[in-house]
């Protein structure tokens, strides 16, 4: 890449940047007040749905109980049209060294956030580092 070709594309990256930075300008406020709007609104229904909530999820588990033992005496039709029974299956975690490797997730942000911190220096085995360059510029205004 020429001098020229360089300086050209600095120039250019500088305008998609103020480019950006004007559009972001002009949602700014529009955003802020959907998001204060939303945010009212989600309590509020949140607050108007706990109670009914708690309670059909109370129903649901007594009545489930009662129907799975009701069933199990006799042929598994269900008894009110429109209503099925699910079954779910909890767990909680007696050893932990115990649990397979698939079911563990990778934490990706931790891993970045400590090869940030190291300069990509961490040691972390298992993993291979690489670096990118990436050129910012700063535009008036």
């Amino acid at each position: 890449m020429t001098e020229q070709e360089y300086e050209t594309g600095v120039e250019r990256m500088r305008l998609v940047a103020s480019e950006k930075k004007e559009i972001a300008a002009f949602y700014k406020v529009p955003k802020a007040e959907a998001h204060a709007a939303h945010k009212k609104i989600t309590g509020e229904e949140k607050t108007k749905l706990k109670f009914w909530e708690k309670e059909y999820d109370e129903l649901a588990v007594s009545l489930g109980e009662a129907l799975h033992v009701m069933r199990s005496s006799v042929d598994g039709e269900p008894f009110v049209e429109g209503v099925t029974l699910n079954t779910n299956w909890g767990f909680s975690v007696v050893d932990e060294s115990a649990i397979p490797k698939m079911f563990w997730k990778l934490d990706e942000s931790k891993i970045k956030a400590t090869l940030k911190a190291t300069k990509g220096d961490a040691g972390i085995k298992g993993i291979e580092v690489t670096e990118t360059h990436k050129l910012s510029v700063k535009t008036e205004g």
